[in-house]
């Protein structure tokens, strides 16, 4: 077992696994590679996950980042509280506040206010629709990007206990948010098959066990067209502050996939 630098988190890095076969199960997918936007200034590319003004890139929460993007592709209608729980939470139980704080962020991220509106528009009791004045740019064929690993993640599982369900959820969005926001990879991760006829290349599984206060996150990192497994490890944790335990054992995992992945390549 190998101490970590985070806190009480430890992680087992595991070894390069052998082959596998087994089901692979539906994996997710969201959003279509290489979209990319005109917003005024701005210029947002859904593939790379960037938030541009001009030449410089503009630090973007991943969960503002989804919102705008789904208000964007969705334009042409209003969006409701249930959709955004469901794209940019995966479903989780969210509170109207946290939809709100979202939003907030999401037009001060445009230069946009509640009092303005100019881009997104509340529509009383129904929800959200973009109203500012969109492009779509020509797909971006970025050698980069095409280069880059196309990850999958797959619910992670949990044992019965609601608390472990929980965390499962949580640290699953995690990830995806650490994997995001290190630019080393495309997320897929909308329901369906793709649009583009180009799935993930690889997928990430997960099991969430809880004893007491111990958690432990068994992971693993597949080859998405043979199963073949590239990589295993274990993380444990510890029941308290549940959102740093969350962050702190998702940061450890997207590390460790990422580091895996390199040495794939």
């Amino acid at each position: 077992m190998q101490k970590a630098k985070y806190g009480r988190t430890r992680m087992d890095l595991g070894r390069r696994a052998t082959p596998c076969r087994g089901r692979l199960g539906l994996h997710l997918h969201v959003g279509r590679r290489g979209m990319r936007y005109r917003v005024g200034p701005y210029a947002i590319d859904t593939a790379a996950y960037e938030l541009r003004c001009g030449s410089a890139r503009l630090p973007v929460e991943p969960q503002v980042f989804d919102l705008i993007a789904l208000l964007i592709a969705a334009r042409t209608r209003v969006v409701d509280k249930d959709e955004i729980v469901r794209a940019v939470w995966h479903g989780r139980p969210i509170s109207d506040a946290a939809v709100s704080s979202r939003i907030k962020s999401a037009r001060r991220a445009l230069g946009d206010s509640g009092a303005k509106q100019g881009m997104i528009k509340t529509v009383y009791r129904r929800g959200f629709r973009f109203v500012g004045s969109v492009t779509e740019l020509p797909d971006k064929q970025s050698s980069v990007t095409d280069a880059q690993p196309r990850l999958a993640l797959r619910r992670f599982r949990a044992d019965g206990k609601a608390t472990a369900r929980r965390i499962a959820a949580g640290l699953a969005e995690e990830v995806m948010h650490a994997l995001a926001a290190s630019g080393q990879v495309v997320l897929v991760t909308r329901p369906g098959p793709p649009p583009d006829g180009l799935g993930p290349t690889h997928l990430i599984e997960g099991r969430v066990r809880q004893d007491g206060a111990a958690l432990r996150l068994s992971a693993r990192l597949l080859d998405a067209h043979y199963g073949t497994a590239l990589w295993c490890g274990r993380l444990d944790g510890t029941i308290g502050r549940a959102f740093i335990t969350e962050e702190n054992m998702a940061s450890a995992l997207a590390e460790a996939v990422l580091g895996a992945l390199r040495a794939d390549g």
